[in-house]
C-alpha cells in the first residue's frame, strides 16, 4: 500500500528498466556507487556527489550510467559539487537485490558484489570505478608514485586490499586506506 501511495504522490520513480547483466560497464559503476555513491533509504534515488571541476568526469559517468541503465540521468550542479542522479525504485531494488549494494550509511555494510569476482575484467573494472571516485595518486618522498584508495570501512578496505593482490599488485594497508607504491 505504501508503494501504491508512493507511485501516485511521485509517478517519476516508476522507470521500468531491463535488468542489465554483468559487464565491465557495469561493474564500473558498481565501484563507482561503493566509492562517493548513495542509494537514498527513503526516496530511491541513486546518487554520485563529484567535484563539479571534474566536468569530464561526469560527462564519462553520466554517459555511462545512461548506457548501461537505457534511461536518463540528471546533472544537478551546485558551486562546488555535481550530482549525477535519478529516482528509481526499479534500479534502487535492482541494485540491492542483484548487488547487495546498501542503502543509506554503507560504513560496515559495503562488499564488492560476488558477481564482479567472476571475471578478472569486471574485477579491474569495479576497482576502476572505486578508484576514480575514492583514490588519489601522489609522489611520496620526491621520488615514488603513490595509488591511495580511502575508505572509513575498514572490512571493505581489507576486501579491496584482498582483490588488489588478487590481481597482482603488492598492497599495503594505513587505518583508512590502502597503497600501491612503485
Amino acid at each position: 500500500r505504501a508503494r501504491a501511495r508512493l507511485k501516485e504522490i511521485q509517478p517519476g520513480l516508476k522507470k521500468e528498466i531491463k535488468e542489465p547483466k554483468i559487464s565491465k560497464a557495469l561493474a564500473e559503476i558498481l565501484g563507482v556507487l561503493n566509492g562517493d555513491g548513495h542509494l537514498s533509504n527513503l526516496k530511491y534515488e541513486i546518487c554520485v556527489v563529484l567535484d563539479s571541476r571534474e566536468k569530464d568526469y561526469y560527462s564519462y559517468l553520466k554517459n555511462l550510467f545512461e548506457r548501461v541503465f537505457k534511461t536518463r540521468f540528471t546533472l544537478f550542479k551546485e558551486p562546488t559539487k555535481i550530482k549525477l542522479r535519478i529516482y528509481s525504485i526499479d534500479i534502487s531494488n535492482f541494485l540491492v537485490k542483484e548487488y547487495k549494494l546498501p542503502k543509506g550509511n554503507k560504513i560496515g555494510k559495503l562488499k564488492i558484489p560476488k558477481p564482479v569476482f567472476t571475471s578478472r575484467n569486471f574485477l579491474i573494472s569495479y576497482i576502476r570505478g572505486l578508484f576514480d571516485t575514492d583514490g588519489s595518486f601522489y609522489i611520496r618522498r620526491k621520488k615514488d608514485p603513490v595509488l591511495e584508495i580511502s575508505s572509513a570501512d575498514p572490512q571493505f578496505l581489507n576486501e579491496v586490499r584482498k582483490a588488489l593482490i588478487s590481481l597482482d599488485f603488492n598492497v599495503a594497508k594505513g587505518v583508512n586506506r590502502i597503497f600501491i607504491y612503485n
